[in-house]
């Protein structure tokens, strides 16, 4: 195959073919040259490449704030102050009423002086435990020579020292809140300076049986009476074992039963001979 024919340039059309790029760079760095004095020098910062803001500088800043060589910025438009509302019904009110002019230092009276400002201070007072000690009185009778004791108060039975607010607060921290025994420990003493111990917690979860299964069978006779009863089931975990949550749901009552099977044996169980309408 035949070579192309190529025509090679002389020397005198080389030189002038250089004068000519020469003569086009200098009019091309003139026109940037023009144009950077125009705009002035791009610098990099955080909103034209990876440059973290951290590194754009005070002139940056000023930029970005409205300062030198940025564009105001639109006003904020303004918005009414929001605040927490005053107390209906404040436990205490207390009027503080100026002796003096803080101007002049003239004395005033109260007569002659009106509300400026009102607002509620809030806190909570130090909680402590009540401690009651309860002293029953008794002796022997003259008659029957029996010996005989004074009942004691309501509410106030011996056998543990800690009352239904305490054990209330127990369990409402423990199965709502999930806080363990230590912590329950820990927490009571510093937070209201009750000692007790995670011994003590586990007596009151257990003399809390009896009442909740008294609950829990008014519970159960509401439900029964309804004519519609709904009922689901999902997974719970009891001492690292699989269990299941039943609810059953009226219009009057919710019961929640916590059992290994998830059979139809749980319905039946609950509801026994009772059917309702649907």
């Amino acid at each position: 195959m035949d070579k192309p024919f190529v025509r090679r340039l002389s020397d005198a059309e080389k030189d002038a073919l250089l004068v000519d790029q020469a003569a086009m760079i200098a009019r091309l760095v003139d026109r940037v040259t023009e144009l950077e004095a125009l705009v002035g020098k791009v610098r990099k910062n955080s909103s034209n490449s990876h440059q973290p803001p951290s590194q754009d500088g005070p002139g940056r800043q000023n930029r970005q704030d409205g300062g030198p060589g940025s564009k105001a910025r639109k006003p904020r438009p303004s918005r009414p102050g929001v605040s927490r509302s005053l107390a209906a019904e404040p436990d205490r009110t207390e009027r503080r009423f100026a002796e003096q002019c803080p101007h002049c230092e003239t004395a005033v009276t109260a007569a002659e002086q009106h509300r400026r400002h009102g607002y509620d201070h809030i806190d909570l007072p130090v909680i402590r435990p009540v401690v009651t000690r309860v002293e029953l009185f008794g002796g022997r009778c003259r008659c029957c020579g029996k010996r005989y004791r004074a009942a004691p108060p309501t509410g106030m039975l011996p056998g543990t020292p800690f009352g239904p607010g305490i054990r209330s607060l127990l369990a409402y921290l423990h199965h709502s809140h999930h806080v363990g025994f230590e912590r329950l420990s820990r927490m009571l003493g510093e937070m209201f300076g009750l000692s007790i111990s995670e011994g003590a917690i586990a007596n009151s979860f257990r003399r809390m049986q009896a009442p909740l299964d008294k609950a829990g069978a008014s519970i159960k006779a509401k439900l029964l009476t309804a004519p519609v009863i709904a009922s689901d089931e999902t997974t719970t975990r009891v001492d690292g074992t699989t269990h299941w949550q039943w609810v059953f749901h009226s219009d009057q009552a919710v019961l929640h039963q916590i059992v290994p099977s998830r059979g139809r044996a749980v319905a039946e169980q609950v509801l026994g001979d009772y059917r309702p309408e649907i």
